[in-house]
């Protein structure tokens, strides 16, 4: 048995939050450093932050700092604006020769083009170190379920994912606004970051699902369904919004393949509060993944904090359920990326799934 993995954490947001409580359970990791970009947070106890016996590790705004506590790997929360401004510190860490795991869009990057991966993959070599993306919406959900839920399926015409998430559960209220809750359709619509911030990975994982099954896009089209309240709604985190403004973000993307079939489907709909919650979503937080082929398939897939015993959050962690199921593929991912060999390191496909021919 090796001594346990040093781990540190790169924002400690609501995520990054979740996924300290996780690693201080577990005793196969040692939390050894916290890197916030908020003044505020800077000299905390890691411990206290989250509201859990003190630590002895001090949360830091200085890279440096950081970087001295000599982590083994670091779990990559930081917020996410849609622009990709978070490559600047990935590679910075990568070339320091620590290993990353990204909750954001960094699953498959040559989707973004081959320069964007080759900066990446360079750092990576350069440090001796391995970048690896990985979460639930996408990372999960599209690349390792609907591929493996492809296995059942010959002449395989389309595959949906639908993601249903209740809003209502966010600490930040500053975030709501950000997606545009609140605000009206025409300046939801001139409002570039929601849609930019989801196209970013469920793009990238349309693109990861159509290079491996052997499905090449044409072309990719998004549309919106957002939708207006039918009366005021007050969340605890203190956002509102007035009735008739925007209380569903919702959009959609469908990937072409070459003969025009809408092969790829992906939409995500995201809701103020339970008043606003779609029929199609049985719970609060759900999925939806369709196969159309033979046979078709369709699986729901609810995330709650404890099904036994009817819990929406565990309390064990005050974090939503879906930002645990977010943080446990990073951690479960830890020592496979730490032995893994420097460069970018994608997931994998299962090994029996759908191809369009069966020679390949």
């Amino acid at each position: 048995m090796r001594e346990p993995y040093r781990v540190g954490i790169w924002g400690p947001g609501s995520l990054g939050q979740s996924a300290i409580r996780q690693l201080l359970r577990l005793p196969e990791t040692d939390l050894v450093a916290v890197m916030a970009y908020s003044a505020e947070k800077n000299g905390v106890d890691a411990g206290d932050l989250v509201g859990l016996p003190k630590t002895g590790v001090q949360i830091t705004t200085d890279i440096n700092t950081f970087v001295a506590a000599k982590p083994e790997v670091v779990l990559h929360t930081a917020r996410d604006f849609g622009d990709f401004r978070n490559d600047e510190e990935i590679i910075a860490l990568l070339e320091a020769g620590i290993n990353v795991i990204s909750v954001l869009p960094y699953q498959y990057p040559i989707a973004r083009g081959q320069d964007a991966h080759d900066k990446l993959q360079a750092a990576a070599v350069k440090g001796g170190a391995t970048l690896h993306g990985t979460g639930i919406d996408p990372g999960f959900l599209y690349e390792r379920l609907a591929a493996t839920m492809t296995g059942m399926s010959n002449e395989i015409t389309q595959i949906r994912l639908e993601e249903y998430f209740n809003c209502s559960g966010l600490e930040n209220g500053e975030i709501l606004k950000l997606y545009g809750f609140g605000t009206s359709l025409e300046e939801l619509e001139q409002n570039a970051v929601p849609s930019t911030m989801a196209e970013n990975y469920l793009t990238m994982g349309i693109q990861y699902l159509a290079d491996h099954l052997g499905v090449p896009i044409k072309n990719i089209e998004r549309r919106s369904h957002h939708k207006l309240t039918d009366s005021d709604i007050n969340l605890n985190n203190g956002f509102s919004a007035k009735a008739g403004t925007v209380g569903t973000v919702s959009f959609e993307w469908i990937a072409y393949a070459e003969d025009d079939t809408p092969m790829f489907q992906v939409q995500v709909v995201w809701y103020l509060d339970r008043s606003m919650r779609p029929d199609a979503a049985l719970s609060d937080d759900y999925w939806i993944i369709e196969v159309e082929g033979t046979p078709s398939s369709r699986l729901g897939l609810e995330i709650k904090g404890s099904m036994k015993d009817n819990l929406a959050i565990t309390d064990r962690d005050p974090t939503p359920a879906a930002y645990l199921a977010t943080m446990a593929p990073s951690v479960q991912a830890i020592p496979k990326v730490i032995d893994a060999e420097p460069g970018i390191m994608i997931a994998e496909m299962p090994e029996f799934y759908w191809k369009p021919d069966l020679r390949r």
